[in-house]
């Protein structure tokens, strides 16, 4: 628990007050990942109100 409360002082608040940021993601792991920008496709009617409208059958009322 201990070193939680540590590990969130040192990457959350001490950047925010001194600007600085004393714990860095070491070189080796960065190069396990790539840096390029990943393009996610989005499948189509993704959208809001997308899908079944689910109990909506007879509640229009200008479809009377």
């Amino acid at each position: 628990m201990i070193a939680g409360h540590v590990y969130y002082f040192l990457e959350d608040v001490y950047p925010r007050m001194t600007g600085r940021r004393p714990l860095k993601t070491p070189s080796f792991i960065k190069a396990l990942f790539a840096d390029d920008n990943v393009v996610v496709a989005q499948p189509p009617n993704a959208g809001i109100g997308a899908g079944a409208r689910f109990g909506a059958v007879g509640l229009d009322p200008q479809a009377q």
